[in-house]
């Protein structure tokens, strides 16, 4: 949802940017798989008021940023995230729309848990995108506000992410989930009816910053994996990505790639398989057949793309073996963040007290349950 209103003489700009889960598809967003994610109620509001002058002031609840003008930021050196954010989203817009003089005290605020792996990240810059487009009256179109949030992330915050976080924080659609092909960017709203069960996340409260994690790492070493396989998959064959490879393929050539390499190569074309067979399950309202793949995909990325955590192993499997949870698996980026469970909603009452107080007697820790709400992405003028 977007505002624009008038306080006085003061112009105001007003947007709520989304975070987003990703149901199934992990790690295989970045290689031009399919994916599954959508937008979700928890979010950011994002409030803009013209001010006299031309700084830019920026108050959140992680600190407060000063800019004498939009140059400055744009010129600037960033020594923190929050500032590498803004840089980046200023300038990716100034390379669509001028930016002019008009001086904004924005404020940040909402509801969505930073280290989440909810795309924190894509929200805030594709929110902030948002803003300057109304500001600025830009004719900016939504895949110029997704490219904006992804050159942010990649160009000025260093996490080589793909498109699936600003796809599904712009185009998601209300009680859907969005199938993204990370190839075409081609895209698909899949109705979401999930009858008596209802997705709940499970915060563990463990931070993780994807930058400087071995995120990084796994994405070189699946694209240095399809670099070998490409070469030798059918010559006749129109496969452009690791994820659409045979099977039998990488298998009779496993012995090339190495012990590091196979089995982030083998998650990828599984994790692949899955997303179809959730799409299928959702469609055929086959909710234990979801469950099951959901619980697959985390054992795949605990122990292929070894990308969990101890505490986001000890949660899902602990809720695999509840009543009422037909799966749970970790989401995100990995190493750490929140799991994602999909439990009866009869059961979800004595369910987040147990996992509440079994996290708390496992770590010290007091994680946080979210229900799943899916919700309508941003996009400009809307």
């Amino acid at each position: 949802m977007t505002q624009r209103t008038t306080s006085g003489k003061k112009r105001t700009w007003e947007v709520f940017a989304p975070g987003r889960i990703n149901l199934i598809g992990e790690h295989i967003d970045y290689q031009g798989g399919w994916v599954l994610p959508g937008a979700i109620s928890l979010g950011q509001w994002i409030k803009a008021t013209e001010i006299d002058g031309p700084s830019i002031q920026v108050k959140s609840p992680l600190g407060t940023w000063t800019y004498a003008s939009s140059a400055q930021l744009c010129t600037s050196d960033p020594k923190d995230m929050p500032s590498a954010f803004f840089k980046g989203v200023w300038s990716s817009f100034q390379k669509r729309h001028p930016l002019s003089s008009v001086g904004l005290e924005i404020e940040i605020s909402g509801n969505l848990p930073l280290g989440a792996g909810l795309s924190a990240s894509a929200s805030l810059s594709a929110g902030l995108g948002q803003i300057l487009q109304l500001v600025h009256h830009s004719p900016l179109s939504e895949e110029d506000l997704i490219q904006i949030a992804y050159e942010t992330e990649r160009q000025y915050v260093g996490t080589q992410c793909g498109y699936m976080d600003p796809y599904a924080v712009v185009k998601s659609k209300e009680n859907h989930l969005l199938l993204l092909n990370n190839s075409d960017l081609s895209t698909q709203h899949i109705p979401c009816d999930l009858g008596p069960y209802q997705l709940v996340l499970f915060h563990t409260k463990v931070a993780h910053e994807l930058s400087n994690s071995p995120y990084n790492k796994r994405r070189a070493s699946v694209e240095r994996a399809w670099n070998l396989l490409k070469q030798l998959k059918p010559k006749d064959s129109v496969i452009e990505a690791l994820p659409y490879l045979p099977m039998e393929v990488l298998e009779q050539h496993r012995g090339k790639l190495s012990e590091t390499d196979y089995p982030l190569a083998r998650f990828t074309l599984d994790e692949q398989l899955r997303v179809e067979n959730a799409v299928n399950a959702i469609n055929a309202k086959e909710y234990s057949t979801l469950g099951a793949l959901l619980s697959q995909s985390h054992q795949g990325l605990s122990e292929l793309y070894q990308v969990s955590c101890p505490e986001l192993d000890f949660m899902a499997e602990w809720s695999q073996r509840q009543t009422g949870v037909l799966g749970a698996r970790m989401m995100g980026g990995g190493f750490g963040g929140c799991t994602l469970n999909l439990i009866h909603k009869d059961h979800m009452a004595d369910w987040t007290l147990e996992a509440l107080e079994t996290y708390l007697q496992a770590y010290g820790i007091t994680g946080e349950v979210y229900r799943v709400d899916l919700f309508d992405g941003i996009c400009p003028g809307k």
